[in-house]
């Protein structure tokens, strides 16, 4: 699905396959509502570039290079969504097979995530994203291969990761 300027849309129970990208929304796509979606072998599962107010509801998005990526993009809400087994490469996409990445994005909210045995991070900080995003009662369950992936924060600003789960196979 692509959205371009797109708003008040509603996405639910959707299947999406071997696609660039399973859900995007772009150019100001603001006030959608994703819930109960399934996005897999895709390059990135969910992105939203210069989108905002929009909310992600027990979706999934598994074996993608990227699973849930918000660029220049404020105000969202992530709850109860899966984030797994994002491992697949995509040369040239310089994407960081991570379970959910911030680009240049604020405020916005997560919680009650699961990012489960990505290759990369589970969370993924970059670019001027501020200090106003929140995570709370996320579930991070690293995979074995590696056990120091929980988060990555590329930027100048303290994020408050209290109050989230923490698991790791590491023996």
């Amino acid at each position: 699905f692509y959205l371009s300027s797109s708003n008040t849309n509603t996405f639910y129970s959707n299947r999406i396959f071997n696609c660039e990208y399973g859900f995007y929304g772009g150019s100001s796509s603001n006030y959608n509502i994703f819930t109960n979606n399934l996005a897999s072998d895709n390059i990135v599962g969910f992105l939203m570039s210069s989108s905002s107010y929009n909310i992600f509801t027990n979706n999934i998005a598994s074996n993608n290079n990227e699973g849930f990526k918000l660029s220049l993009s404020n105000y969202n809400r992530l709850t109860n969504n899966l984030s797994s087994n994002n491992t697949r490469s995509a040369p040239g996409y310089g994407l960081f097979n991570s379970g959910f990445e911030l680009d240049n994005s604020a405020n916005n909210y997560f919680a009650q995530n699961t990012a489960d045995s990505n290759k990369g991070y589970a969370f993924y900080i970059s670019g001027s994203s501020s200090a106003g995003d929140t995570f709370e009662k996320n579930n991070i369950i690293i995979a074995p291969q590696n056990v120091d992936t929980w988060v990555y924060n590329s930027i100048n600003a303290s994020f408050d990761f209290t109050n989230n789960y923490w698991v790791s196979s590491d023996s």
